[in-house]
């Protein structure tokens, strides 16, 4: 999982991770992402703010790739519920196993959000659909649950992994089961 902060000033308050195991391991495993030492080499941005807030702000005012904010865990299914306080003009974006995106945008105000608005699921992207059919299985939010820019957002996240056979080969997709903001 990891925490896109391409613009502006982002800051994140992760309560709690559950990782939902196959049901045949008859358990569940909790994490809690409090501070900066369980990500992977966090870049400069990134502070901790103590109470386990964490803050990413572009000091140099450009969004590096090495901003992105990397578990140091790996997940299959899992529940997911943190705080994200997003400043004016703000775009960032929450990944399940580096291609699932939760949309974390400024989009106060905005009457009927798209999938590229806070919330949405991001849409995914491919150049060999054709112009204008590379995004694909994007989904709006039901309607726009954020709050002003400063304020704190709360998410909640179910996601089912993608299952593969015992030779590898994909039998489901990926399911986003629930995303609740606010």
């Amino acid at each position: 999982m990891f925490f896109n902060a391409r613009h502006s000033k982002l800051l994140l308050q992760i309560s709690f991770i559950y990782f939902i195991f196959p049901l045949f391991l008859k358990g569940q495993s909790y994490q809690l992402l409090d501070n900066l030492s369980l990500f992977k080499n966090p870049s400069s941005n990134w502070q901790d703010a103590g109470g386990g807030v964490l803050v990413c702000e572009l000091k140099n005012g450009s969004f590096r790739a090495s901003d992105n904010l990397l578990t140091m865990m790996e997940h299959g299914d899992l529940e997911l519920s943190l705080d994200v306080m997003i400043p004016k003009g703000s775009n960032s974006g929450i990944y399940l196993q580096g291609r699932y995106e939760i949309q974390v945008f400024d989009s106060w105000g905005k009457s009927s959000p798209s999938f590229d608005d806070a919330g949405g699921i991001y849409q995914r992207w491919d150049e060999k659909r054709g112009k204008n059919s590379e995004g694909f299985e994007g989904h709006a939010p039901r309607f726009n649950a954020v709050k002003a820019p400063g304020l704190w957002n709360h998410v909640e996240i179910s996601f089912q992994a993608p299952r593969f056979d015992k030779n590898g080969q994909k039998i489901s997709n990926a399911i986003m089961l629930n995303v609740t903001w606010n």
